[in-house]
């Protein structure tokens, strides 16, 4: 018989005994909770039954290792332990708001034109060029003195451009122009419940778009 694995697609967490999860091609969440959740449990567990199996399969939650397609490889995130958005900041670089803004702007128009899961396989090979040699030779980890004029500048360009529910074009903006100068950043998107899903970046375990305690409200579910 074939290996039976999740879904590819399916990002997901647990969260108070229930599993929210993520469709990367529909860009949809959707959750599963008691008879549903228990099934999905056992078989994380290695103890599902074949009414189990045919169930998780019948609602294309699992499926044959041969029909499963790789979208995106999610990154391991270390758990949030500072945030740089909660320090002092330096006097915000002009050059810095003009990129965030612009990226932004196209990140929006993006968004509105692909699909979901094409930007962020965009985003995860544009990630893999920069290499681990070039990003220590550039020193570009949460301790480069670059790293802060960065985020007040992610910070200054909340005052010009619009901040409100623009939390994943402006992630895909920062993220894109901190692996511009070396960093190796993450994007990580969460949810809690009641439902609500949020994007924030993070280099190493350092926050650098929100505070810490913003952030700690949620779960991650996907991380780049």
């Amino acid at each position: 018989m074939n290996s039976i694995i999740v879904r590819l697609e399916l990002q997901f967490c647990q969260i108070d005994g229930c599993y929210v999860f993520l469709d990367l091609n529909t860009q949809r969440y959707f959750l599963i909770a008691n008879d549903a959740a228990a099934r999905f449990r056992r078989y994380l567990n290695g103890a599902s039954t074949g009414d189990d199996i045919e169930w998780l399969i019948g609602n294309r939650l699992i499926c044959p290792t041969e029909e499963a397609s790789q979208i995106i490889r999610p990154s391991v995130v270390a758990p949030a332990a500072e945030s740089m958005m909660d320090r002092p900041l330096p006097r915000a670089d002009a050059l810095f708001v003009l990129q965030i803004i612009l990226g932004q702007r196209a990140a929006r128009r993006q968004l509105r034109r692909l699909p979901f899961k094409m930007i962020l396989q965009n985003l995860c090979d544009r990630k893999d060029v920069a290499t681990k040699a070039t990003r220590r030779a550039r020193g570009a980890d949460a301790s480069a003195p670059n790293l802060l004029p960065i985020v007040a500048a992610f910070r200054a360009s909340e005052r010009i451009s619009n901040s409100i529910d623009q939390c994943l074009p402006r992630g895909i903006a920062l993220f894109t122009l901190l692996r511009r100068y070396g960093f190796a950043p993450n994007m990580v998107i969460g949810v809690t419940l009641p439902f609500a899903a949020h994007c924030w970046i993070q280099v190493g375990d350092h926050v650098v778009s929100d505070s810490l305690d913003r952030v700690r409200s949620f779960k991650p579910i996907l991380a780049l």
